[in-house]
């Protein structure tokens, strides 16, 4: 009786495999763009507490975000449908550790986006311009937050009787890490 062997990748016909080639022609063009990506990312620093200065900044940032986001997305399905052909590859499990590695430093990046967007509606709601947005979790980070704010609400940064929108985040306790 022949026993039934499970055939490996090398043994499946080419054209049952799945074609990758419209996402990246080969591996080193793949390379290429995780180094563009891991070059690129911090540029988003930028535009950190300046997204609300203008339409045109917003767009910018959105745009550049948008470059980002594509390119991710090439890079991450291109590794991870490699790794879901052959998950005994040392390759191809370096490839999505690479790109699950930098996932999190870029989503930290980009972290001040969502709350500043959300502070230019309040603000203009308000009638108020957008002058500084942040986020504080650590005490550290309160006593600047309480910093700023008095230095912008002296005499000496704003003129006559213009107003201001200032706007902090504060995590509630459930959501704190």
């Amino acid at each position: 009786m022949d026993e039934l062997k499970t055939p490996t990748r090398a043994d499946i016909s080419d054209s049952d495999k799945w074609n990758l080639t419209h996402l990246f022609a080969d591996v080193g063009k793949w390379q290429e763009d995780f180094a563009w990506l891991q070059q690129t990312y911090p540029k988003l620093q930028g535009w950190k507490g300046r997204v609300g200065e203008s339409a045109q900044t917003l767009a910018e940032v959105l745009e550049f975000e948008k470059s980002l986001d594509l390119k991710i997305e090439r890079i991450y399905h291109y590794a991870s449908l490699q790794l879901a052909e052959d998950s005994t590859n040392n390759g191809f499990l370096a490839r999505i550790g690479r790109v699950q590695n930098l996932l999190p430093k870029i989503g930290e990046a980009a972290a001040f986006l969502v709350p500043e967007i959300l502070a230019i509606d309040a603000a203009r709601a308000a009638g108020l311009p957008v002058v500084l947005a942040g986020k504080c979790s650590e005490p550290s980070e309160f006593t600047v937050a309480s910093e700023a704010t008095r230095r912008l609400r002296s005499s000496s940064c704003t003129s006559g009787s213009e107003s201001f929108a200032i706007f902090f985040f504060f995590p509630s306790p459930a959501n704190a890490q």
